[in-house]
């Protein structure tokens, strides 16, 4: 294990990096991992009680503490009970990684490996941090994904936790996921309607993407064709309080248009997307590239998700046979 100590503006940031077995419980598999936590303290507040952030997803690594302004947005908030711990869940970030590089081991081994990467050792790897920095009992923040890892804690460790916070990843209760899921499109669905009465001309500049997508000429600015199902998934951002300026910005732009730089202002979330209410602070800029000869470019949509292409039929989800941004929604 390794620890060391950086100033960030006017936060003190500890950055812990912990050796941990890939297969807890099974003391007969050697390999390990390496998982890191950066400690985030105020001035005056070194001694403060300590709240690990789970974030959501799975995938994301932990936000990164910055000021001036402050993110993640509760930052400072949180920073006024506690020093927080952002812990980069097994396989993100700087906790061993999986990347592009993992693609080319064999497709079995590399299945397997993921299986290790699940909720139950994301807490066991938050017990061997708690122990690592010495605090009997900590507190958890856990959002959307980080949410539902939060109630494997409370399963199995709830004596080490003081207080428990879950934004947008509380699973229901008596109900299956297909009758929650099924009102998040319902959702979508509304919002679309409410997008398009707002600006009625973008029904047919989405209707214009679709077709470009179908006929496999929209390419984004690495270089990769944009299904449908992709395109569609830019919804998601009306999900969010401003996210629709961002999805404006895209339909107002030929999407044959070589791309400009875009940055969008920092998201609050809303009921259409409550899972993203801690973590979608961050701005986020719209890269920038030339396309290639006689190919069309967009910006690159909010997910990096890979999809199929869909049929043309399957555009149709707001109303009748209009196109819709309305996304598919999942954990984050």
């Amino acid at each position: 294990m390794s620890v060391t100590t950086r100033r960030m503006q006017d936060l003190t940031i500890d950055d812990h990096f912990l050796t941990v077995p890939l297969v807890w419980g099974d003391p007969a598999d050697g390999r390990t991992i390496d998982i890191h936590a950066a400690v985030v303290a105020r001035d005056g507040g070194e001694s403060l009680p300590y709240l690990v952030f789970l974030q959501g997803g799975p995938g994301h690594e932990a936000p990164r503490a910055f000021h001036s302004p402050s993110g993640p947005s509760w930052l400072d908030t949180a920073l006024e009970h506690y020093r927080v711990v952002m812990l980069d869940q097994r396989g993100t970030g700087l906790s061993s990684p999986v990347g592009d590089d993992d693609l080319a081991r064999d497709a079995a081994e590399l299945a397997e490996y993921i299986t290790h990467l699940r909720a139950d050792a994301i807490v066991r790897d938050c017990e061997a941090v708690r122990q690592h920095l010495g605090a009997e009992r900590w507190s958890v923040l856990g959002q959307s994904f980080g949410g539902f890892t939060t109630l494997a804690y409370l399963s199995t460790d709830a004596a080490s936790l003081e207080h428990v916070f879950i934004t947008g990843g509380l699973s229901a209760v008596g109900r299956h996921p297909d009758d929650v899921y099924a009102l998040t499109y319902d959702k979508m669905r509304e919002e679309s309607e409410k997008y398009y009465r707002r600006f009625p001309a973008h029904r047919d500049a989405m209707r214009r993407v679709i077709d470009l997508a179908l006929d496999g000429e929209l390419v984004l600015p690495g270089g990769e064709v944009a299904s449908v199902s992709r395109v569609r998934s830019v919804g998601s951002a009306l999900g969010t309080d401003d996210g629709w300026q961002t999805l404006w910005g895209l339909l107002e732009r030929d999407p044959r248009a070589p791309t400009p730089s875009v940055t969008t202002s920092p998201r609050r979330c809303r009921s259409a997307r409550a899972t993203r209410c801690t973590s979608c602070s961050t701005s986020r800029a719209m890269p920038t590239a030339t396309p290639p000869a006689g190919r069309p470019s967009v910006p690159s949509p909010t997910t990096s998700a890979r999809t199929r292409r869909s049929s043309r039929a399957s555009t149709c989800a707001a109303s009748g046979s209009t196109p819709s941004p309305v996304s598919s929604p999942g954990a984050t």
